[in-house]
C-alpha cells in the first residue's frame, strides 16, 4: 500500500512540474523595428499588441489581438491591427503541444487618402512546449492569403 501511494504521489508531483502549455492567457507586446521602403529611406517603427486566449474542452482555444503601430515618419501612418482566431491543440506529450489555427487579420490604415482597410486569412501549424514550469518554446509555420 505505501508504494501505491508513492507512487501515486510521484506521478501527480511529476505532471504539475512539467504540464502541458495553457492556452489561457493574456499578454501585451512592445514592438520595434524598421521598415525600408525605396522612396522614404528608413524608418524606426513602434507599437505595441494586446493578446489574450482562452481554452475550452480541453483541445480548443480561441484567440483576440488589438495592436497599434507608429508609422507617422512613412506614408502608412497610424496603423490599427484587429485580428481574431481559432485553434484545436491536440498534446503530444505531456509538455508538447501540437497546435492548428486559422485567422483572420484587418489592418486599418486611416491616415492614408482614402482610407484603406486590408485584410487576410491565415493557416497556422506548429508545436508549443514547456521546457519548463516558466519557460516555453513555439514553432510554427502559417501560410496568409
Amino acid at each position: 500500500m505505501k508504494k501505491l501511494i508513492v507512487g501515486l504521489a510521484a506521478m501527480a508531483l511529476s505532471s504539475i512540474a512539467m504540464a502541458g502549455p495553457s492556452w489561457t492567457y493574456a499578454e501585451l507586446n512592445y514592438l520595434t523595428g524598421y521598415s525600408q521602403q525605396a522612396n522614404f529611406g528608413e524608418d524606426k517603427l513602434y507599437g505595441y499588441d494586446i493578446r489574450c486566449s482562452i481554452e475550452f474542452f480541453d483541445i480548443w482555444h480561441a484567440a483576440l489581438l488589438y495592436g497599434n503601430i507608429d508609422t507617422s515618419n512613412n506614408f502608412l501612418g497610424d496603423v490599427d491591427i484587429l485580428g481574431v482566431r481559432a485553434g484545436l491543440h491536440p498534446a503530444v506529450t505531456d509538455s508538447t503541444d501540437l497546435y492548428v489555427e486559422i485567422g483572420y487579420t484587418e489592418y486599418d490604415l486611416d491616415d492614408l487618402s482614402p482610407s484603406f482597410t486590408p485584410s487576410e486569412i491565415d493557416l497556422a501549424v506548429g508545436v508549443r512546449s514547456m521546457l519548463s514550469e516558466k519557460v516555453e518554446v513555439r514553432a510554427g509555420i502559417t501560410y496568409a492569403i
